[in-house]
């Protein structure tokens, strides 16, 4: 992978040592100011079909400004066109691609098994539906080798992904990494799904925020007592006040005066 931070400075150095502003730069390439100035502070990379101008221009080969013969040698590939090039080197070069140039390469790959770092790498890269279809067709053994995924992809396939994927148990702590990026009535039924099998409640205040009020009640009806007194307090402004109020109710009738105080600001005391 590519030190941007590292090429930017080199960009820079090389254009000042031709006495080039960035606008001078920039209208040369026939791009924006806003693109040479990305460019030499790292956040981007100039695409292939720029480099070798790019390279021409400050008088250098691309070797020298990309600092890696072997990353020299798959954008060559790319610019030659004279091989193709196979998913571990498209990750090694991505930030380079264009996105139908990334798209090519995914195609003529189609039938391989992926590998699963070669597709955290692309998936900034791809469509959702498409890294959605490559996920398909790869190893995924823990819910917690999703975790670098789930941004790129839809709520409903990301659900979907978990859905199939067997022994959920002790993944309360991966849920959490997923939660801001599942829709709140599929995390719901997967907080509900590992609570039933495991009767842990460690990791609801941490899903809390992003589960809706009715998963929620449901579960905290289901809490023991111990649960009760530990995580309640801390679930109770997720909670909907009929539910809780139900809680208080019971947690009255058993005598558990202590958890009842705590949710008294909570509560409709008129209703208790």
């Amino acid at each position: 992978m590519f030190d941007t931070k590292l090429i930017g400075k080199k960009i820079a150095a090389l254009r000042k040592a031709k006495d080039m502003t960035q606008m001078e730069l920039a209208d040369q390439m026939f791009v924006s100011y806003q693109a040479v100035s990305n460019w030499e502070r790292g956040n981007t990379m100039p695409d292939i079909s720029k480099l070798l101008e790019l390279s021409q221009i400050l008088g250098v080969d691309v070797q020298e400004l990309l600092g890696s013969e072997k990353e020299t040698t798959i954008v060559n590939k790319i610019i030659d066109q004279s091989e193709d090039i196979n998913l571990e080197e498209v990750a090694e070069v991505v930030e380079l691609m264009k996105p139908s140039q990334v798209e090519e390469a995914v195609e003529k790959a189609s039938d391989e098994e992926f590998q699963l770092e070669t597709l955290i790498a692309l998936a900034p890269h791809l469509n959702s539906k498409r890294l959605a279809q490559m996920i398909d067709k790869t190893r995924i053994k823990d819910l917690s080798q999703i975790i670098p995924l789930a941004p790129f992809l839809e709520s409903s396939q990301l659900a979907s992904l978990i859905d199939r994927q067997h022994g959920m148990t002790g993944s309360f702590d991966k849920l959490i990494a997923l939660a801001p990026f599942l829709d709140e009535m599929d995390l719901g039924n997967f907080a509900e799904r590992i609570f039933n099998s495991e009767k842990d409640s460690h990791f609801l205040n941490a899903l809390a925020p992003f589960m809706n009020e009715k998963s929620l009640g449901k579960i905290a009806r289901l809490m023991n007592t111990d649960q009760k007194e530990r995580y309640l307090v801390g679930l109770a402004p997720f909670i909907d006040t009929k539910v809780l109020t139900e809680i208080a109710r019971d947690l009255m009738k058993t005598g558990k005066l202590k958890i009842l105080k705590q949710l008294i600001p909570f509560i409709d005391e008129d209703e208790l």
